[in-house]
């Protein structure tokens, strides 16, 4: 009796171990999949300059760091190795993370206090990216991984966003979504988008949303993003 249970000991071990291995491989070709479609998807570049779409990847060692490293004595705080990637694809975004593709290589940056910016060099965050943006990346190669990148700067050349003036005509008005879409003079309909931090005003009185009205002139100021045709006002002024 003995005999048998200690042999469907193993089998159970034996059983349990191919079960966890089975689990195992199914994350594996999961995550696999995925990056195979991020892979798949065209990458964002509507309006890029062909400049910013010539990929680059330059990994070298600081100045001095390979003596120090020789004899022992680099500082243990400052990084060994300078990364430069220009025009890779995004094929993951993750809270403080994004996955990588250039030059059929995939790496992790880590986006933790670095400076993040859109293609007009307007501030951003990983919160606006998607997933076939392009994006070059400026920071140092982790110590014990060759595919960690910790960034200083990361550029997304695909958020088409920068400051800009319009006047034009009120189209339309969408007080539920904060938001109205004007016939622009020189950018054709633009959807703006009101927050809590706009400013609107009417002559030299302050407005609200309900003071904006189909067919009146107005003139936004705020951040454009020309892809989406789009304004995230930071000031609305009502013509009388």
């Amino acid at each position: 009796m003995k005999k048998y249970l200690i042999a469907f000991s193993v089998v159970a071990l034996v059983a349990g171990l191919a079960i966890m291995a089975g689990t195992a491989n199914a994350n594996e070709n999961e995550n696999e999949n995925k990056i195979e479609k991020a892979e798949k998807v065209k990458p964002n570049v509507k309006d890029v300059a062909k400049n910013d779409l010539r990929q680059e990847l330059s990994i070298k060692e600081i100045v001095g760091r390979v003596i120090c490293q020789e004899v022992g004595n680099c500082p243990t705080d400052k990084p060994s190795t300078e990364v430069l990637i220009k025009a890779a694809k995004v094929i993951s975004v993750g809270t403080d993370t994004l996955g990588i593709s250039v030059f059929s290589q995939s790496y992790t940056i880590d986006t933790k206090g670095a400076n993040v910016v859109r293609q007009y060099w307007g501030t951003s965050n990983v919160n606006e990216f998607s997933v076939g943006d392009v994006i070059n990346v400026h920071g140092y190669l982790d110590v014990s991984n060759s595919f960690l990148v910790h960034a200083k700067t990361v550029r997304n050349v695909s958020i088409q966003a920068k400051h800009g003036i319009f006047k034009g005509t009120v189209e339309s008005v969408n007080a539920s979504s904060s938001s109205f879409v004007m016939k622009t003079e020189e950018r054709g309909s633009q959807t703006v988008n009101i927050t809590a931090d706009t400013k609107i005003t009417k002559g030299t009185t302050t407005a609200i949303i309900g003071d904006i009205s189909v067919g009146a002139k107005v003139l936004v100021r705020g951040i454009w993003n020309k892809t989406l045709a789009k304004i995230q006002a930071i000031l609305i002024d009502i013509k009388k």
